[in-house]
């Protein structure tokens, strides 16, 4: 009866894993975003390792890594883009994304390595960069008058007199 017990809950924990969360952040081209990642530190003793990796969170380590720290330095940087600029040894290990671009778009996965099985803090977090959102006006031939909209994000062209930039809003000034 007892291995019968023991034999489920180690197969509990290993088909579930430890517990993921997961949140989005939004920044826009160029500038640098911060992904937030914490974990608690009492003392001394519980700094500890850790890592960012592009992609979900798998059953250990990082996919893709892009950042390792042992807790008190960075260890591994696979790009002078990605920082961490938090305080280390407060459990700050936020990612900071340097002159974001489109490209950075996708999940971001925060690995907290805690010690003993299944115990790792994991954390996912989603990354969105937009295009910057600016107004663009525009002289045209013709009429008198002023025409002017603005177009949602994402959205297409509202007219063939448009340049396709989703990203834009455009004003049109009429002579």
């Amino acid at each position: 009866m007892l291995s019968h017990i023991c034999l489920t809950w180690l197969l509990l924990v290993l088909l579930t894993g430890s517990t993921v969360s997961e949140s989005i952040v939004i920044g826009e081209v160029g500038q640098d975003i911060t992904v937030p990642c914490r974990y608690s530190v009492w003392n001394r003793d519980s700094i500890t390792s850790m890592c960012w990796g592009r992609g979900s969170c798998p059953n250990s380590k990082c996919s893709r890594p892009i950042i390792w720290t042992d807790g008190w330095r960075v260890t591994e940087q696979h790009s002078s883009r990605y920082q961490l600029k938090g305080d280390l040894h407060r459990g700050d290990v936020s990612l900071t994304i340097v002159d974001a671009r489109e490209s950075d778009s996708g999940t971001y996965c925060c690995r907290v390595e805690v010690p003993g099985w299944f115990n790792d803090q994991r954390i996912n977090r989603k990354v969105v960069v937009r295009k910057e959102y600016f107004y663009n006006i525009k002289k045209m031939g013709g009429s008198a008058g002023l025409v002017a909209f603005q177009r949602p994000r994402g959205m297409g062209s509202h007219s063939a007199l448009e340049e396709e930039n989703p990203a834009e809003e455009n004003v049109y000034i009429m002579d």
